[in-house]
């Protein structure tokens, strides 16, 4: 069961190390590339959010990578 989605661009290191980063703690994500989905884009720019990546779990937001880091735990 995908429990996180993780609002992404491309060209985007952070976006990267952040969907490295729930791989390798073994998480499965759905994935919404704003430069490829108007959709994913709007939702992104109505919530207020400035930076990308942009994670959220169970569909309550996250944050950005480092936020990811902290919720995972992960020193």
């Amino acid at each position: 069961m995908q429990r996180f989605v993780v609002f992404t661009k491309d060209d985007c290191s952070w976006c990267q190390k952040t969907k490295d980063l729930l791989v390798s703690e073994g998480h499965e994500y759905f994935e919404w590339n704003i430069d490829q989905n108007l959709f994913a884009k709007e939702f992104i720019k109505q919530m207020g959010f400035i930076t990308i990546p942009q994670t959220y779990y169970r569909g309550t937001c996250i944050g950005g990578h480092l936020a990811l880091v902290n919720f995972l735990g992960i020193n």
